[in-house]
């Protein structure tokens, strides 16, 4: 019997220690690619664990100061209450702040004092910053918002209740919840009925809008009540 060719044994020998060395690499590059994955997703998580930010744009609508400001990623839009002395004192435009991680809507500081921000008007930017599946040939989510006028100025108009979707943005209490809404046409008569059919778009620039009978109305942000529900009674 002919015997084995020992030239072959090594070759197969090699083929074999450079298969497990690519099994190797490819576990190193998929963990490599998890920790990365993990990294970002922490990162994007409301929103980011501590930046220096400059204030561009401070408006008072009802009981709520807006704050515009750039993060790394986003131009954002936060809520906070118009009635707390820190954040009126802190939030002036070109102000320059700390902005971290805390609770839903994070945290303003400056000098020792701190503003905690209860809601967002960047809701779109705010949506993409949240963890979830491919939007991907998904029927858009809909739900019935039941609420009622509580104020209004020439910008927006505030209603007060319930917007079932607000979970989908990342805000809390959608039971119970402030939305801003424009002075537009489509938002008339939702607005006078007090009820509508709620989207929530995964994609573009609107993450939030009421069905009218004359079109879509945009929600422009939401917050947290700042004052009890009023009695039903």
């Amino acid at each position: 019997m002919p015997r084995p060719h020992r030239g072959a044994g090594r070759r197969r020998r090699r083929c074999g220690h450079a298969l497990i060395v690519l099994a190797l690499v490819g576990t190193m590059a998929a963990c490599a690619s998890s920790r990365r994955a993990a990294g970002h997703l922490e990162q994007g998580l409301n929103p980011f664990a501590s930046s220096k930010v400059s204030l561009l744009r401070v408006d008072r609508h009802g009981p709520y100061l807006l704050v515009e400001f750039r993060s790394a990623r986003a131009l954002l839009t936060l809520l906070a209450p118009a009635d707390d002395v820190a954040c009126v004192r802190m939030l002036r435009p070109e102000a320059s702040l700390v902005y971290r991680k805390h609770g839903n809507f994070g945290r303003f500081e400056h000098d020792g004092e701190r503003c905690d921000p209860v809601g967002v008007g960047s809701l779109a930017a705010w949506r993409d910053r949240q963890p979830r599946g491919s939007p991907g040939g998904q029927p858009i989510p809909r739900a019935t918002a039941r609420f009622r006028e509580i104020g209004r100025d020439e910008s927006v108009v505030l209603v007060r209740g319930r917007f079932p979707l607000a979970g989908r943005v990342g805000v809390p209490g959608g039971n119970d919840v402030v939305a801003l809404l424009p002075h537009e046409e489509s938002c008339t008569r939702p607005i006078a009925t007090g009820v509508a059919s709620l989207e929530f778009v995964p994609t573009g620039r609107q993450a939030l809008r009421l069905v009218g009978e004359r079109g879509l109305c945009p929600v422009l942000a939401l917050a947290l009540p700042l004052a009890p529900a009023a009695s039903q009674d």
